[in-house]
């Protein structure tokens, strides 16, 4: 998830780590193509996520960069925190997994729930995935392409969020609408934001589809020079980003109906 955030988030990201916490432990990465990762843990009592982490980054990043194929070392601090504390100084729900700011990925820890390492490690990707569209487009990928792609990545979609998305498609007759606005989904109700992430992912799986992994990885590394993202999408891929859409509506129309029956 990457939000249009609070402004106490803003700050928390630009203080330095020690006044985050006075007791950090970390580790620290080096990948062959001299980017880094650096892993913080603000209490012991959280060392199991630390372990996970440290056992898993290589892995996620070796995945990453071979999609990505970055075009300059990325350095990224995977931060591990009390959500108390997380939720105190953001001011951001309680309910968020995982979260990527500004080169910094925070991963609150709730007391009281129960462990879920392979949730876990969902989300540490789509953040990672963040960083790397960040590093390639310097953050001007509009808002839905950067979450599509993310959980895209991140594996297959959740069933509830593929139903969500076939009944507000049965409804509107559209998805496309979902995404027009260039807003974070946070802002979204929450059914209505599950189906935007759902409808972000078909988006960035028909341009796979259509185009092959290749093409939207050149044209990922275009966005940084883009004055308007559509006019740069119909240059690429010799379509418009209209026509695009209300294709991918009509087929979604047909899914949605198997989907629902």
């Amino acid at each position: 998830m990457k939000l249009t955030v609070h402004l106490f988030f803003i700050a928390l990201c630009l203080l330095p780590l020690e006044l985050i916490s006075e007791d950090l432990k970390q580790n620290k990465i080096n990948f062959p193509d001299n980017s880094t990762a650096i892993i913080y843990v603000d209490d012991i009592k959280h060392e199991n996520y630390f372990n996970i982490v440290n056992k898993n980054i290589s892995s996620i990043y070796s995945v990453l960069s071979k999609f990505f194929k970055p075009s300059k070392p990325l350095t990224t601090e995977f931060i591990i925190l009390d959500s108390q504390k997380f939720q105190t100084q953001t001011g951001l729900a309680n309910w968020i997994n995982a979260i990527y700011h500004k080169e910094r990925i925070f991963i609150p820890v709730k007391e009281h729930k129960e462990f879920d390492e392979d949730k876990l490690l969902r989300s540490i990707k789509h953040e990672y995935a963040h960083a790397f569209i960040n590093n390639e487009t310097k953050g001007k990928a509009p808002y839905f392409f950067d979450e599509g792609l993310a959980v895209w990545l991140e594996g297959e979609l959740h069933p509830s969020f593929k139903l969500l998305l076939a009944s507000y498609i049965k409804k509107h007759k559209s998805g496309v609408r979902l995404i027009k606005n260039n807003v974070s989904f946070a802002k979204l109700p929450s059914k209505e934001a599950k189906a935007a992430y759902a409808y972000s992912r078909f988006f960035i799986g028909e341009i796979i589809k259509q185009f092959g992994i290749f093409e939207i990885n050149k044209f990922i590394k275009k966005i940084n020079n883009c004055d308007k993202f559509s006019a740069c999408f119909n240059e690429h891929f010799k379509t418009t980003f209209s026509e695009f859409s209300t294709k991918l509506d009509e087929k979604l129309l047909v899914w949605a109906k198997k989907e629902l029956r």
